[in-house]
């Protein structure tokens, strides 16, 4: 940090007095076990009795995680309900330094301002400052992720705020701690949105159980409820105009060496770069985890992915996209190449194939993985790798297609869609006054 940046009273400051507070939640639960149900019945109730519409602000921080679009449009299209997106610092973001954390905002803000009216945020620029949540103003806020905001149900059900979880992804790699079990992030939950009924199941059984558990599926998937685009009407690809050139995704997560250990980028990463130089016939699409950049700083390997990246962007046949509206660029490619998790999942009902990228010290699947596991094909080294890319694309051999098909019904929405299901749920618990 420089000297001008004002450590206590700015976002360093409130990253020290976040862990204190925590702590601080830590021994006042023991002196006396949390028991928020009372306070959100309240809320709720006080809502019920309030004319007009519900207010329901949706807190994000990272383009590449907007997962709720077609929850918001949903509700944004009911007169029962006055929706808003609410700008804030990623977990990733609050480690910047003060100009590279401004700009951050700054982008984020931008693209969310495309997507809806923004409202008070919880971080100002100008100041470097977070800002106290209660000001958003809103009845309900729908949080996507609790990384960089472990407590902040807990904080907004002080003001009288209601929470509701909508993960960013779709879960299917063990992390129970992070995914059901956060003291003071899911016991203080009105609703958790869940994608499946184990998930559901596994957030009441978990040892901060929300409120309540909305089943209704994962709403990003609803998209495919609606048909794909024409193949040479996606401009992101190298070759968008040439629908019948072989199209490929590549999609490294950040856990390297650190929580999941999921990441396989030290060898994938290069030979990837490998097969983009030896199929010129094939356009490849980089997706990486919004946050591989900064593991990989953090890792002293900034300066060896700057190459990379330049290496990577100098091929005529390749493309990078990091937004969250990637949808169109699924159902138009021929093959997924990731070590990630949600993706396995969010990529299956394309119908394509799936080349999973595996190591052995990687966190297990959950019970909703492994369900889906028989679909995917798997390489754990370089060699693996192309020979099953040369295999599946380059030979077009394909034998898992008709499992695949099957088990994508698992992921599928319900029918009319999982943001008419919360949509519905919302108005008959929140926006029927009385």
């Amino acid at each position: 940090m420089t000297g001008a940046e004002p450590r206590w009273g700015g976002v360093f400051g409130w990253r020290v007095r976040a862990l204190a507070r925590r702590g601080g939640y830590r021994l006042l639960d023991r002196l006396r076990p949390p028991d928020p149900g009372a306070r959100i019945k309240a809320a709720e109730t006080a809502l019920r009795n309030r004319p007009g519409p519900v207010r329901i602000g949706f807190v994000v921080c990272n383009p590449a995680k907007w997962s709720a679009g077609p929850l918001f449009a949903r509700l944004a299209r009911d007169p029962a309900f006055e929706v808003s997106l609410h700008v804030t610092l990623s977990d990733v973001a609050l480690r910047l330094p003060r100009a590279q954390r401004r700009e951050d905002f700054r982008r984020v803000s931008a693209f969310f301002e495309m997507i809806g009216p923004l409202g008070p945020p919880l971080y100002d620029a100008t100041t470097d400052r977070m800002q106290p949540e209660a000001q958003i103003g809103v009845d309900l806020a729908v949080i996507q992720q609790p990384w960089g905001m472990q407590d902040l149900p807990r904080r907004l059900l002080k003001g009288g705020i209601l929470s509701a979880y909508l993960h960013y992804g779709y879960p299917i790699i063990r992390n129970d701690g992070m995914q059901f079990g956060l003291p003071d992030f899911h016991r203080y939950l009105w609703a958790y949105i869940a994608a499946s009924d184990w998930h559901g199941k596994m957030a009441m059984s978990g040892p901060a159980p929300p409120y309540q558990v909305i089943v209704a599926g994962y709403p990003k998937l609803d998209i495919y409820l609606s048909p794909a685009p024409a193949r040479n009407a996606v401009p992101h690809w190298s070759h968008p105009g040439q629908a019948g050139r072989k199209r490929v995704i590549f999609a490294p997560h950040h856990t390297l060496d650190s929580t999941l250990k999921m990441g396989t980028f030290d060898w994938s990463g290069p030979t990837m770069l490998e097969l983009v130089r030896s199929y010129p016939q094939v356009d490849f699409l980089l997706k990486p985890h919004p946050n591989l950049r900064a593991e990989m700083h953090r890792r002293g390997a900034a300066r060896a992915f700057a190459d990379w990246l330049d290496a990577w962007q100098a091929a005529p046949n390749t493309a990078q996209f990091e937004a969250g509206n990637y949808f169109d660029l699924f159902r138009s490619s021929d093959l997924m190449i990731t070590d990630s998790g949600s993706f396995l999942a969010e990529y299956l009902p394309t119908g394509h194939p799936i080349l999973r990228l595996c190591r052995a010290d990687s966190a297990p699947m959950n019970t909703a993985g492994r369900a889906l596991v028989p679909a995917f094909y798997t390489a754990d080294t370089a060699d693996e790798l192309r020979r099953a890319f040369e295999r599946i694309l380059i030979r077009g051999q394909d034998p898992l297609a008709e499992l695949r098909s099957e088990l994508a019904r698992r992921v599928l929405p319900q029918e009319g869609g999982s943001a008419e299901v919360v949509t519905r749920y919302l108005r008959c618990k929140l926006a029927s006054k009385g």
